[in-house]
């Protein structure tokens, strides 16, 4: 990844770890909200029907966020290196 997107060596630091670390902490408590919804839909026999395409969307809308995330507000932050 640093040699294939140079812009980015300035974002490798000490200061980067805290954001970096509440970004996954938040990952995280999505990750097991899941769990929730799916006990509670578990008895459905329609949950099953459903079940890959609400995992398939959940991605989709987890990609359009993350490359919103780093058009948005990864990349003005990181200083241009030269």
């Amino acid at each position: 990844m640093i040699k294939t997107w140079p812009h980015f060596l300035p974002a490798f630091a000490l200061r980067s770890i805290p954001p970096l670390a509440v970004l996954a902490a938040i990952a995280n408590l999505c990750y097991c909200a899941v769990y929730v919804v799916e006990l509670a839909l578990q008895p459905s026999a329609a949950w099953r029907k459903w079940r890959w395409s609400l995992w398939a969307a959940g991605t989709l809308l987890a990609l359009l966020i993350e490359c919103y995330w780093i058009l948005d507000e990864i990349y003005p932050a990181v200083p241009i290196a030269k």
